[in-house]
């Protein structure tokens, strides 16, 4: 079972009030996060902190809400994404298969940055994202600063204009700090709900 099954698997016992206290701090924000309404202004999300404080546990459980609420979500690892646009655009289907990540309402790409992405494939990324602009929602999670990311893309130009369609004029960039609790501690508590509103699992 990879981490992505068994962070869906006990969601179920995962809310804010199980997270570190600078997490829950953004409680509100969160729960209007819930309610899909971002999806209405194609408003993109950026989750950015260290590993461990909660980022993918948090794009996990919108993207549960959002299928809860009939919206046609994909969840994805960064690296995972380039893989399968490289291995699109040597197939020469590029074009393809870009309309396919373009039509989600919502689009979930977990750990930009965690490991290198050269020039060619940041400007895949930029394709996609551009694709999407003012269009569709996409979430990110990452552990790198917006100030670094030109140096995580291998190209200053590819990354600000990636910021400039994701972050500039129709995002939330929500920075954690802390540590979240480990998926274990959970196992024991009473059966709490995802933003008082998840109670089923995928």
């Amino acid at each position: 079972m990879n981490q992505y099954q068994r962070l869906i698997d006990n969601l179920t016992k995962l809310n804010l009030n199980n997270m570190a206290a600078s997490i829950a701090d953004y409680r509100q924000q969160i729960d209007e996060f819930a309610t899909m309404s971002f999806l209405d202004n194609q408003e993109n999300i950026i989750f950015i902190g260290s590993p461990g404080v909660g980022k993918t546990h948090l794009s996990i459980g919108i993207g549960i809400e959002a299928c809860r609420q009939g919206v046609r979500t994909l969840f994805i690892n960064c690296h995972e994404l380039i893989l399968r646009l490289k291995s699109a655009q040597e197939k020469q289907h590029l074009e393809r298969v870009m309309r396919r990540y373009e039509r989600y309402d919502l689009l979930i790409i977990d750990e930009l940055g965690y490991l290198p992405i050269s020039a060619n494939e940041s400007k895949l990324l930029f394709q996609l994202i551009n694709g999407r602009y003012e269009r569709k929602s996409t979430i990110i999670t990452t552990n790198v600063p917006l100030s670094s990311w030109g140096t995580v893309l291998n190209s200053t130009a590819t990354a600000e204009a990636i910021l400039d369609r994701l972050v500039y004029y129709h995002s939330h960039v929500i920075k954690l700090k802390g540590k979240l609790y480990s998926i274990g501690q959970f196992l024991n508590r009473p059966n709490h709900t995802f933003l008082n509103r998840h109670k089923t699992t995928i």
